[in-house]
């Protein structure tokens, strides 16, 4: 492209002579020429300065490039134009910073962003908090990870519904469950806590201990009724259910018919059950008299 000439360029007539005082003064006017050319060519070049000689920017300015974070641009103008390779952003200088164009990649400005911090270029924005339950792992580029840590997370104990056998009502909820040993059950409780769980051992006794017999007698004379205590039974409760019966066994008075008939005969009930201690047996025949000794069988759970 040819160049113009510059009409208001000054003709500078160069020294006449030798005297250091006028080529000073032929310099000095030579610099402010200079200068005064290069601001014009600056303005036809890119439009960057005005001709008045103001120092306000005024036209389309520059696009800055770079692969890291943009610098402070010339004369730190709203309206400078930016561009970061690393990172493929289009980004404005505004108040003193450099935003970001659209929000990333043209989304609107406007949407509802889960972001780590408050950003000036976004106005919806849903910034990501720590609490006591959560922390947010921002340490990689793209990505927010939200971390559970497992002492705080297993602390909180949970309410456990509790039911009887599959498929029945629930007995209620709560945060603790009572395991009660009952009569011939011992309960193994272990806390396992690699497996983050605890194990429950039951052990049932198949009832030894729990049953026996005795011999109930009725005396030499015929009587209508006998009874017979049984102790040393420890672990029985109050509660307990007891039971009694005949079977075909022999006594010093009695043989296997009068068992029979006494069986078919003579009702037994128990009664008086102490917890801890026993029972009694009561024998009460029905339209007849029992005389001398019967053997009566009992177990109790």
């Amino acid at each position: 492209m040819a160049l113009k000439a510059i009409p208001e360029s000054p003709q500078i007539p160069p020294p006449k002579n030798g005297n250091l005082s006028e080529v000073g003064a032929w310099m000095a006017t030579m610099g402010l020429a200079m200068f005064r050319i290069l601001k014009d060519m600056a303005y036809r070049a890119n439009r960057l300065l005005p001709k008045d000689g103001s120092e306000t920017m005024t036209g389309p300015l520059p696009l800055l490039s770079q692969s890291s974070a943009l610098p402070t641009p010339p004369l730190s103008q709203d309206g400078q134009l930016g561009f970061r390779d690393d990172t493929n952003a289009l980004q404005v200088w505004h108040s003193g910073v450099w935003n970001t164009v659209g929000g990333g990649g043209g989304a609107p400005t406007d949407a509802e962003y889960i972001v780590g911090a408050v950003h000036a270029g976004l106005s919806a924005e849903r910034v990501v908090t720590d609490t006591p339950t959560i922390a947010w792992d921002l340490g990689t580029v793209g990505q927010a990870k939200a971390n559970i840590p497992a002492a705080t997370d297993l602390s909180n104990n949970a309410r456990v519904a509790v039911r009887k056998n599959t498929g029945g009502a629930d007995v209620g909820k709560r945060r603790r469950l009572n395991l009660i040993e009952g009569s011939n059950v011992t309960l193994t409780v272990v806390d396992d806590a690699g497996s983050e769980e605890v194990d429950i051992t039951i052990a049932a006794a198949g009832g030894s201990g729990n049953f026996g017999n005795i011999d109930i007698n009725f005396g030499a004379t015929p009587a209508e009724e006998a009874t017979v205590a049984v102790t040393g039974q420890a672990a029985i409760l109050a509660t307990s259910h007891v039971e009694a019966w005949f079977m075909a066994d022999t006594t010093v008075d009695n043989g296997i018919d009068e068992h029979r008939e006494a069986a078919a005969l003579c009702p037994l009930v128990v009664e008086s059950v102490v917890a801890g201690t026993g029972f009694t047996i009561r024998a009460q025949p029905i339209a007849m008299l029992g005389i001398g000794t019967y053997k009566v069988h009992w177990s109790w759970g």
